[in-house]
């Protein structure tokens, strides 16, 4: 109400009077209105902006801590082939290329021993030991690894254990075979 005293004062001493003084009025009330509105649009664009701003600055961090994470995946990836003695190809490596073991003709003990030695020999890392084993199993070399834990599976002693548990290959196995044997 203040606004519409002063604007009738100031086209007073303007020297407009009745149609004049109305329309000198709603003039300058339409003239200050939309002053308002484009000074909230300029409000309403420059929190736009800060909003925008904000929100490309977070997505840039995100994105960096993204690359980071995968940098830091590959050059782990990269310590790991090194480890196990692969190419950078990313190729893993090959089974072992002895026979796989057959009940009737070897004996499990040795088996065990040669793949022992084959898997230092390769240099292979101690937890590949144990799925390379896996794939040489036959008949019920094969059933005794199928039947453990997926725990066990992985560790190569526990499945070395039970190869050899199965077969007999344990203190009262060989003095049974010991006493059993004749001269």
């Amino acid at each position: 109400m203040a606004d519409l005293d002063e604007l009738i004062s100031k086209g007073k001493r303007l020297g407009y009077e009745g149609d004049e003084l109305r329309s000198f009025v709603k003039d300058q009330q339409d003239r200050l209105k939309d002053e308002r509105a484009a000074k909230r649009e300029q409000d309403k664009f420059q929190v736009q902006l800060r909003l925008d701003q904000e929100k490309f600055d977070r997505d840039l961090k995100m994105k960096q801590m993204e690359h980071q994470h995968e940098i830091a995946i590959f050059e782990k990836r990269g310590e790991l082939k090194g480890q196990i003695g692969t190419s950078d190809t990313g190729v893993r490596p090959k089974p072992p290329k002895i026979p796989p073991f057959d009940d009737a003709r070897d004996d499990m003990d040795s088996y065990l021993r040669r793949f022992d030695r084959y898997a230092q020999a390769q240099k292979w890392e101690l937890d590949t030991w144990a799925t390379n084993v896996s794939a040489l199993l036959k008949g019920r070399a094969l059933d005794v690894y199928a039947l453990l834990p997926a725990d066990q599976a992985l560790r190569y002693d526990a499945v070395k254990e039970a190869l050899l548990k199965r077969f007999d290959m344990t203190e009262e196995g060989f003095k049974r075979r010991f006493r059993s044997c004749r001269p």
